[in-house]
């Protein structure tokens, strides 16, 4: 849906994602490719777990539609946040430099491959839909530091999605999708 949109150089860039991965998967070890799911998986988990709290997919200028979807994917997320974790250190045990140094990578590359999609897709949007898709300088700093904590959490010693804190709030909004998925025949 996205690419229908027609932002030039885009499918470039996820075409060039693909070949990284693929590249990946074809001649890294397996404690790599796993560590490269891990650390992605670390990172998302904590993204998760910020985004819904943040209000924004229940904000009034988000599209229900958009707001529920992404909500569920956030869920998503958190639901099987242990699993690259637990795999990981069942495979390769609790080595500390190679999981911390494939977290860093790992979110580096994703991070990039998301700015790198976002600027493409913002210098597009605000000939196509004005001012009001730009952002300024302060926000820009915001979406910069965000990250930060995240990545540096992921990468501690003690780090373990086990030990993530997961509000009534999150169990609530489960149980609501869940009904919703019993509901549809």
């Amino acid at each position: 849906m996205v690419l229908a949109h027609g932002y030039p150089g885009l499918e470039q860039k996820i075409d060039r994602l693909r070949r990284d991965l693929e590249k990946f998967l074809g001649s890294a070890s397996d404690r790599y490719c796993i560590g490269y799911v891990e650390g992605f998986e670390s990172y998302t988990t904590q993204f998760a777990l910020r985004m819904i709290e943040s209000g924004l997919y229940d904000h009034r200028r988000t599209h229900p539609a958009f707001g529920s979807l992404f909500k569920w994917h956030m869920l998503e997320e958190i639901e099987h946040r242990t699993v690259a974790f637990d795999l990981y250190r069942h495979l390769f045990g609790r080595g500390y430099w190679h999981r911390a140094r494939m977290c860093w990578f790992t979110q580096g590359h994703m991070l990039r491959f998301q700015a790198e999609c976002a600027a493409l897709m913002l210098a597009v949007d605000i000939k196509r839909h004005g001012e009001r898709c730009r952002i300024r300088t302060r926000r820009r700093l915001q979406l910069a530091i965000f990250p930060i904590g995240m990545r540096l959490r992921s990468m501690l010693p003690g780090y373990s999605p086990h030990k993530h804190h997961v509000p009534q709030s999150i169990a609530n909004l489960s149980a609501h999708f869940t009904r919703l998925a019993e509901n549809v025949r």
